[in-house]
Parts: C-alpha cells; sequence; structure tokens
C-alpha cells in the first residue's frame, strides 16, 4: 500500500493541474484568433495524469511525449512565456 502523500505533493500537484489547466483555456481562447494553424489536442480534464508524471520525475530525468505534450512539459517548466 502507497503511503499517505504530503501537504507539500499535494500542493505541488494542485499546482501543475491548475497551471496545465490555465494554459489550456489560453490556448484554447487564441486558438480563434488565426495565430496557430495547427491542430490542437488539450488535455482539459487530464491534467492530474500528466501532474503525476511530473512529479514521479527526477530532475535529471528525460521524458518525451508525442501527444498532449505541453501538458506534460508543464509541471516540469520554470516559467511560462507569452
Amino acid at each position: 500500500m502507497m503511503a499517505d502523500p504530503s501537504r507539500d505533493l499535494i500542493r505541488r500537484l494542485l499546482f501543475a493541474m491548475k497551471r496545465i489547466r490555465c494554459v489550456e483555456e489560453a490556448i484554447a481562447a487564441r486558438y480563434a484568433e488565426w495565430q496557430m494553424r495547427c491542430p490542437v489536442h488539450l488535455s482539459i480534464g487530464q491534467e492530474a495524469v500528466a501532474a503525476a508524471v511530473g512529479a514521479a520525475l527526477r530532475p535529471d530525468d528525460l521524458a518525451v511525449s508525442g501527444h498532449r505534450a505541453h501538458a506534460h512539459y508543464l509541471p516540469r517548466a520554470a516559467t511560462c512565456r507569452r
């Protein structure tokens, strides 16, 4: 059986999930501006998966994602730029 998660882990996971959701909502809102003309595969509703994977990886681990990749990048990203 897995040990109970710490408060710090819970906070980090919640922050990562909220960050992913906010970025994806911004992408969805700006998509209609016709500045990006590529398929956009959002992971709204699946943020917990990307947040948990990001939390499980060590700082020196590499991860490759082929679908909804920005959601997997965001939990590990130090900053987000516009």
